[in-house]
């Protein structure tokens, strides 16, 4: 048992949960699985250490324990190191170096204290090896944490990916065990082996892209996220076009410079020749954490054009709509005009480079367009190909044209996995340019992409709004246009026009419907395209759902970066706009308890009812169940946790106390958010009709 105190009151924590059976491995079994990958993670106490290796593939285990009564078979543990590819999450700074360490024979104490150096103090690499006097040596090993999106911790992830059980430290980690502590440990250390696989599981395609690249490039990409990989891949072409080592640059805060506006942006109205004047001259400055601001004379301009109001953001252009619903008609047409390579398209068409890296950056980035664009082509082609090759097969029984088929389709997935990867290297550095510990790191290259990008649109938007035609919003790097039919061809004469102006092409998609709470959270009700014929079609193609309704988060557009929240009543709503199916027989259907739960991170952890629940909190709203959720140190209620029932561990079948009113009515709320119906009220009579 454990104790928390809130405000006096001592909480007792039951930490007791149903034992998983642990499937360990002989010794001829892991001699069997020699050079596969074994998944590990260590825990650390002042009297006692447990690591544990796990096959992805067999779930067999086999665990290290160090204690007074316990040594560290050393011998087999190196065994390990030297002829298995290890995977663990946040291992690069933590449980590499403490294998390392351990294998010196260092003691629990030792251990323990460089635990707490390297989490507490942040020691980190060489200082960490002098103050300790040991080495960590190149080892074969994969640390998945860069890989997923954000930063955020194991159990906020498996959260995320609706895992099984949601379980913290049992035991405070700077207690000293008893023995049946111990075991409770190495228990729950094999259960966070568990996670990190289903989080392998999740992020495999980025793993198998980073494994195939860095064979491409010759780099060790596999413990690296987007951006790192764009920076690595960037920073080794322009090295080998320059012959020398790039440096990181070095800037100063309070160091300014102003924004130079390309030739071809300009305004015929008024208010925006003014705003282009403020933007001239305003003044840039660089602040201590290097990370770019928009100036105050900037940010405090709302440029109206026709009847939209836009903003300009550090990280693009930024409408301000609110709970608005706009349709599709025979009259109508909703177009999403999206620009291709946005921001790459930007560096290379006005020649932008970081002054520290010179010209041979623009060679290298260059190469990496050029080559993406050559490999979507291929791409296409290969499709094509390999649909008159199955249509031929169905017809005749050609072993030849089978085996073409094989390899063709092997093409294809080496070069989409390619592709992807050098969609990666030619975007996922933007990012750097704002990161002054990057070699990247070129503060007034970002500024130059993004202004440039939010004029260009902005003078995209005055264009077409001048013909008469609306444009309802604008993010970042597209546009929504709200077009008559009988305009239509004007509207794309002025497309091309300006395309031509700006060197850049766009990209059309159209919607039935777009329902907006605000520019960054809306569904969109897309319409379907005939390839074949190059025509339009009334029939719906899906829906697009961005910000808070999506099950999805911007980052990598994973469910790896955002909390699930209520997923079923986004369902609800998707069907509702596409299917014209009420909100509550999408729920009232629904099986699957993953989609009703909600999961959110807890600083400090949480309790309710006296039960401590852990860091990362989830629950599905009960009837029957009273009270709310509270941080642990404060006592203050958990957001939206009124009616909550707790559900750290996932039953293998739907709770029968599920208030199905209560998402319902979120469902309703929605509706209202996105202007779809004006009133809670209003929206309620119809889904109940």
């Amino acid at each position: 048992m454990l104790f928390y105190k809130q405000k006096g009151k001592e909480l007792t924590i039951p930490l007791e949960r149903e034992e998983r059976i642990v499937n360990y491995f002989t010794l001829e079994e892991l001699q069997a699985e020699k050079g596969n990958a074994l998944l590990f993670d260590w825990e650390i106490y002042p009297n006692y250490a447990c690591v544990s290796f796990m096959s992805f593939t067999s779930e067999k285990v086999i665990s290290f324990e160090i204690s007074p009564d316990c040594e560290l078979d050393r011998e087999k543990l190196y065994w390990i190191l030297l002829n298995f590819c290890i995977v663990g999450f946040n291992s690069q700074h933590f449980d590499i170096p403490i294998t390392w360490l351990a294998l010196t024979a260092a003691s629990n104490q030792t251990l323990y204290e460089a635990a707490h150096d390297i989490i507490e103090t942040e020691l980190r690499g060489k200082e960490l090896e002098i103050k300790y006097g040991f080495k960590v040596f190149k080892t074969n090993h994969i640390d998945i944490k860069p890989v997923a999106p954000l930063d955020c911790s194991l159990k906020l992830y498996a959260a995320r990916q609706h895992g099984k059980r949601l379980q913290d430290l049992p035991i405070d980690p700077h207690k000293r065990l008893t023995k049946e502590e111990a075991q409770k440990v190495l228990k729950y250390n094999i259960n966070d082996l568990e996670l990190t696989r289903g989080l392998v599981q999740e992020l495999a395609p980025q793993l198998v892209l980073r494994y195939r690249l860095g064979e491409e490039y010759n780099l060790d990409l596999r413990s690296k996220s987007d951006a790192q990989i764009a920076e690595a891949i960037i920073v080794s072409e322009v090295e080998s076009i320059n012959g020398t080592k790039a440096k990181r640059p070095v800037y100063k805060a309070g160091e300014t410079f102003k924004y130079n506006i390309p030739d071809y942006i300009n305004y015929k109205t008024f208010p925006l020749q003014q705003a282009l004047e403020v933007i001239r001259n305003a003044v840039f400055t660089i602040p201590a954490n290097g990370k770019m601001e928009i100036p105050v004379d900037i940010a405090r301009l709302h440029i109206k054009i026709g009847s939209t109001e836009y903003a300009l953001k550090i990280g693009g252009l930024h409408s301000n709509e609110k709970s608005i619903s706009h349709y599709s008609n025979e009259n109508v047409i909703l177009i999403d005009s999206d620009v291709a390579s946005f921001y790459p398209r930007i560096i290379l068409n006005l020649g932008l480079y970081p002054k520290h890296l010179g010209k041979a950056f623009l060679k290298a980035y260059d190469k990496l367009v050029t080559t993406r664009l050559a490999g979507k082509e291929r791409t296409k082609q290969i499709k094509a190909t390999i649909k008159e090759l199955e249509k031929m097969i169905a017809h005749l029984k050609d072993q030849l044209s089978e085996n073409k088929l094989e390899a063709l389709k092997q093409e294809l997935e080496n070069t989409e996995t390619l592709m992807n990867g050098l969609k990666i290297a030619v975007n996922g550095g933007f990012g750097k340019l704002n990161n002054k510990y990057s070699n990247l790191c070129s503060p007034d290259l970002m500024i130059a992409v993004t202004m440039t990008g939010q004029l260009s649109l902005l003078m995209l938007i005055e264009m077409i709004e001048l013909a008469g035609i609306p444009v309802i919003s604008g993010n970042t790097d597209g546009i929504v246009i709200k077009c008559p039919k009988d305009r239509y061809k004007d509207l794309t004469a002025i497309i091309k026009e300006w395309e031509n102006l700006a060197r850049f092409q766009m990209e059309e998609t159209r919607y039935k419907s777009i329902h907006c709470r605000d520019v960054n959270n809306y569904y969109a009700v897309k319409l379907k395209w005939d390839d074949k014929n190059k025509v339009w079609l009334d029939e719906i193609d899906g829906c697009k759902v961005k910000g808070c309704y999506s099950e999805r988060g911007s980052a990598l557009n994973s469910r790896l970066s955002k909390n699930p929240t209520n997923l079923v009543c986004s369902d609800a709503v998707m069907q509702f706009l596409t299917k014209a199916v009420p909100v509550e027989e999408t729920i009232m259907n629904c099986k699957d308890i993953t989609r009703f739960v909600t999961a959110r991170n807890v600083k400090g952890g949480a309790q309710k009812d006296g039960i401590y629940l852990g860091k990362v909190v989830r629950w599905y709203y009960a009837t029957g169940t009273d009270g709310e959720i509270n941080y642990i140190l404060s006592g203050n209620k958990v957001p939206c946790t009124d009616g909550a029932k707790p559900l750290m561990d996932l039953p293998d079948t739907l709770p029968d106390d599920i208030n199905y009113k209560w998402y319902i009515e979120e469902a309703n709320k929605y509706l209202v958010q996105i202007g779809v119906y004006a009133s809670k009220d209003k929206a309620a009579q119809i889904a109940f009709w």
